[in-house]
């Protein structure tokens, strides 16, 4: 992917821990050519990131912001802040001097970096979101690329496996907690209402429950049926996965924007 031996050995000490990365479009290049430094303290920065199983996982409306606070953080602090974009289209009658404007796209963007050249590069994180946003950070990744405002899109999201991963992190989480039953998720509950000031957790409802019971009737084991029934009605699978995001770069939404993706392993959760 890259020939500069520092992002080599970044991508290769990033890949040992199970992160994903892939270069769209000649994006590796691109990144390569611009952003050399830039890319390097984003590896740094991934390398060390941990997330709470209870508290990224488990509770209850735990969107974005709570979970990659600390990712964020370490970004801001190398330089990759947040901003606004606002892309409008115009129209002018040359003869009547009639002029008409409408606004086409507007957007947030997670992080965007600026090199010592003043070449720019953006950085979106989907941690579980509906499919739509991957829609709209490649829409917003491709527009500012044809109009030659970016050099390079980069998406973060989670890997590939992360679902069937997550199922056996909950597990493990579930029996750590002595659940064998479906009353025993009363305690998690009142663990995470006194640890957060109020209702965190929520499962399992009727219909999980039945859902729990099917599993179990059919061979599986309780905490196993249960971790499987959460992490599904959790993450959807149309939701901002590797798959859901790899199906978008097999159409060519990103048309010849280049790109680079990485995948969240499940050597991050502790």
């Amino acid at each position: 992917m890259f020939t500069d031996p520092i992002l080599k050995k970044c991508v290769s000490d990033l890949n040992r821990q199970g992160w994903v990365i892939e270069s769209v479009n000649y994006g590796s290049a691109i990144v390569e050519m611009n952003f050399p430094q830039e890319f390097a303290r984003l590896c740094q920065v991934l390398g060390t990131v941990t997330l709470n199983i209870e508290d990224s996982i488990i509770k209850r409306g735990g969107g974005k912001t709570d979970q990659t606070k600390d990712l964020t953080n370490k970004l801001n602090h190398q330089g990759w802040f947040a901003d606004n974009i606002r892309i409008e289209n115009q129209v002018r009658f040359e003869n009547s001097g009639k002029q008409l404007g409408s606004v086409s796209l507007t957007h947030e963007i997670d992080h965007m970096i600026t090199n010592a050249d003043g070449k720019i590069g953006t950085l979106e994180i989907e941690w579980n979101n509906r499919g739509e946003f991957f829609d709209r950070d490649i829409q917003a990744i491709r527009a500012l690329y044809e109009l030659s405002i970016i050099e390079v899109g980069i998406i973060i999201a989670h890997g590939p496996g992360m679902r069937d991963a997550l199922k056996e992190i909950v597990d493990k989480y579930f029996l750590d907690h002595g659940i064998k039953k479906i009353e025993d998720f009363d305690g998690i509950a009142k663990r995470l209402e006194a640890k957060y000031g109020q209702d965190r957790f929520s499962f399992p409802t009727g219909a999980q429950k039945k859902s729990i019971g099917d599993k179990v009737r059919a061979g599986h084991s309780f905490t196993k049926a249960a971790a499987s029934v959460f992490v599904d009605n959790k993450y959807a699978i149309k939701h901002t996965n590797w798959e859901s995001l790899q199906k978008r770069i097999h159409r060519k939404d990103l048309g010849r924007s280049p790109a680079i993706l990485i995948g969240i392993p499940s050597s991050v959760f502790c």
